[in-house]
């Protein structure tokens, strides 16, 4: 095996709603399969993906931020991290501020 590719778009995230989103990232995760010095196929890598933040979560391909309850803009970084060859891609989050809070 050989030649891991390992990519992640877009590279960030910005604007996202106070109420919270979900958003679907293109992933690019293979590697070259060898037979006798000589290139024969290539195949997907399987990959995972993390999150700092309780507030964003990972699913496969898929980012999804909860409710901002704060009145103040908040950010993040989602890593995804390739099987076997450990290479990595991060997506930077800005989550919108909420324009007001109840005060009870």
């Amino acid at each position: 095996y050989g030649n891991y590719i390992f990519s992640v778009t877009p590279t960030s995230w910005t604007g996202v709603s106070a109420s919270g989103a979900s958003k679907t990232f293109t992933i690019t995760s293979t590697r070259d399969v060898y037979v006798n010095g000589s290139k024969v196929n290539t195949e997907n890598v399987g990959y995972s993906g993390s999150s700092s933040q309780s507030w964003a979560t990972v699913s496969g391909a898929t980012v999804t931020v909860g409710d901002n309850p704060n009145t103040t803009p908040r950010g993040t970084v989602i890593t995804f991290t390739q099987s076997v060859s450990g290479k990595s891609a991060t997506v930077s989050i800005v989550q919108l501020k909420k324009n007001s809070v109840d005060i009870n």
